[in-house]
């Protein structure tokens, strides 16, 4: 292909998608270079009925929870990260070893080549940063960042209750997430007392139709099928961004390099399936494939091997717990399968933990096993006897930048690799267990008893950070300045989280759209002059 576009987008996320729409609406040519993956388009159709209902009714469920070759049922013992992507997620990790990563065996890493990226398994919990924390993460303050969330929340759709920002109704609660919110109001002084806030939660759920999609139907199947569109995923973006000629998607490649030359970046892709080298050429680029792979194409590009380029991820653990008074009772099967309540515990304007409540139906009781101390046919057993009382925390942690998280290209023999290292400080796994403790504190007081608190491996989250992050030149072996520019580079930019200098412990999803629609008006106006 020899046009030179305006703009090359490397990644079809959260960022990608974030960053493409201010440079396209502002009448720029832009290519979006992507994996691409797809779900099988032989999937059929699901119907509108219930979880309840197609577990008890439907002989083809298995396509939708367990893969049409039983694929999620290998994966009971495996990382956290795994059980993320499985039965018709399937497609979201495949090809993904592609990526050649090494890492130490307490980090779980989950990267995707599909078309959507790792948000197409987002459970769409958004939240706004405090001044404290964009600053901490080297981004403009609320004054700047506001417009840009707002922004976002129109394009995508958010549900919930924030007063500084327009959102459509927040989505109904469940039984359980209506005992909790009642309960909280009565621990208000105690919730004061331990710098902890609770609320229901901002969803990147549709509770009123808009532009062709279906506010949410209550099926409790929203994790698993998407049909009518409720839940944004970026690869409905992708589908807006391809109705306008100026827009170009580029599928099947995986970006290996850039290089730069009289104004010109030249991309170099190989296909992944055909192994075949190409090579796209732009005015500018911008790297929004997630963290790790920006910071893995900008240390290939610039021949940086060896060193270590700083990496963020949250430590995370799942709290399985059990409200004995709702033992034995059933819920309307008409509810959602997101996010009930959010707790977060803030230290100087800033949240050093972060809970989310879920009632545990629809997202299948074999995943829970790990969570019990009995024999896996025991534990099924119990949990199918307990799961209207099933409460799940999942809960996260703050991650800074220090000396054992980091991301290091390393030549082998076979080609490149990615080393990814990340180790949690005792001081910070002190301040977990104070939190944990804060946390279960709260739950008991609510009449939910914790059965056991599980410590994932560090990474599990899937919320990564850094590598080159917003500082001056020198300081790590890659550095952007505030407008996400590679100072290494003469015309690349970066928009997605690899230019943080700090990860907060809630949700960062909204806060990566938010910034890449900045980066991409910015770049837009640059351009224009």
């Amino acid at each position: 292909m020899n046009k030179i576009f305006d703009v090359i987008i490397v990644g079809s996320g959260a960022a990608g998608t974030s960053v493409a729409m201010p440079l396209v609406e502002a009448g720029f040519s832009v290519a979006m270079v992507d994996g691409g993956r797809e779900p099988d388009p032989e999937d059929r159709p699901w119907p509108d009925s219930s979880f309840e209902e197609i577990r008890q009714t439907d002989f083809a469920q298995r396509q939708l929870f367990l893969g049409k070759d039983f694929s999620s049922l290998s994966v009971v013992n495996e990382p956290h990260t795994a059980q993320m992507t499985t039965g018709r997620k399937k497609f979201i990790t495949e090809y993904s070893e592609q990526l050649s990563m090494e890492k130490n065996k307490k980090v779980d890493i989950l990267q995707s080549l599909a078309l959507g990226g790792l948000s197409e398994a987002w459970g769409a919990v958004c939240d706004v940063f405090t001044d404290e924390e964009l600053v901490a993460a080297g981004l403009p303050g609320l004054k700047t960042m506001a417009h840009h969330y707002q922004r976002v929340m129109n394009k995508i759709g958010v549900s919930g209750v924030r007063k500084e920002f327009l959102t459509q109704p927040p989505i109904k609660l469940d039984a359980h997430g209506q005992h909790i919110a009642q309960g909280l109001k009565n621990l208000d002084r105690h919730l004061k007392e331990k710098k902890l806030h609770f609320e229901q939660p901002l969803l990147a759920v549709l509770t009123k139709s808009k532009k062709g999609r279906r506010a949410i139907l209550y099926n409790d199947l929203d994790f698993w099928n998407n049909q009518e569109t409720a839940v944004y995923r970026p690869h409905l973006a992708v589908q807006e961004l391809l109705t306008n000629s100026r827009f170009v998607l580029l599928k099947n490649f995986r970006v290996t390099h850039f290089s730069e030359q009289q104004h010109v970046v030249s991309v170099h892709a190989q296909n992944f399936t055909t192994g075949a080298s190409t090579v796209f050429q732009a005015k500018k680029l911008v790297l929004a494939a997630g963290s790790i792979n920006s910071t893995r194409i900008a240390l290939k590009s610039l021949k940086k091997y060896d060193v270590q380029a700083p990496f963020l991820t949250k430590a995370h653990v799942i709290v399985a717990c059990i409200r004995p008074s709702f033992l034995g009772k059933k819920d309307t099967p008409r509810r959602s399968s997101f996010c009930q309540i959010q707790g977060t515990a803030f230290r100087e304007n800033q949240a050093i933990a972060s809970v989310q409540l879920y009632s545990y139906k629809s997202l299948l009781l074999y995943k829970l096993l790990r969570y019990l101390p009995l024999p896996a046919p025991l534990s099924l057993q119990f949990f199918a006897w307990i799961s209207s009382a099933i409460v799940l925390g999942d809960m996260r942690f703050e991650s800074r930048i220090q000396p054992t998280g980091a991301l290091t290209l390393k030549k082998t023999k076979t080609g490149d690799v990615l080393r990814v290292d990340y180790t949690t400080s005792p001081e910070e796994k002190r301040q977990h267990q104070r939190g944990i403790r804060d946390f279960c504190g709260v739950l008991l007081r609510l009449g939910i008893i914790p059965l056991k608190i599980a410590q994932l491996n560090d990474g599990s989250t899937a919320h990564y950070a850094s590598g080159i992050p917003h500082a001056l030149p020198g300081k790590y072996p890659l550095t952007s300045d505030d407008k996400g520019k590679l100072h290494q580079a003469s015309d690349v930019f970066v928009a997605d989280a690899a230019t943080w200098t700090y990860l907060p412990a809630k949700p960062s999803t909204l806060t990566i759209m938010a910034n890449a629609d900045r980066i991409g008006v910015l770049l837009a106006q640059q351009m224009k002059n």
